[in-house]
């Protein structure tokens, strides 16, 4: 093979495009393929623990959420125990009274009617009386 002539090329692609020998030794290409893999093993890591944490906090929250909710109920349900509560001994201590019966004493006759009082006099004619109808109401 010919030599080597030096050039300024970087890259993977030297070796390909000039067929000569890398410049890298072994352990360097080893160690840059161990750092590769390294990193890609460090965003899969992190990303795990992302997603770790989010589960977490997506549980908190449901927890938190039903026991809001459980604390509202048993809120609820105290205040309407305390309702029915407050009733039943309204009545214990205040009862409805017996209806009472009252029977009225009379001969058992029917009731007489009412008779409308009259209008009292006022000492003038009504109306129609006070009208004159004319000349001839002398003729009469």
């Amino acid at each position: 093979m010919a030599d080597v002539i030096p050039h300024f090329c970087t890259g993977q692609g030297c070796d390909a495009l000039h067929g000569g020998n890398s410049r890298e030794s072994d352990e360097v290409r080893i160690a840059k393929i161990n750092a590769d893999r390294d990193v890609k093993v460090a965003e899969l890591a992190r990303s795990e623990t992302r997603e770790v944490a989010e589960a977490a906090i997506e549980q908190t929250e449901i927890e938190t959420g039903a026991q809001t909710e459980q604390t509202e109920i048993a809120a609820e349900a105290a205040v309407e125990s305390s309702v029915v509560e407050a009733e039943v001994l309204g009545e214990v201590i205040n009862p409805d009274p017996e209806p009472v019966v009252v029977e009225i004493a009379g001969d058992g006759g029917e009731p007489e009617p009412e008779v409308a009082p009259a209008p009292p006099e006022t000492g003038h004619q009504p109306e129609s009386e006070a009208k004159s109808s004319g000349w001839w109401t002398g003729y009469r």
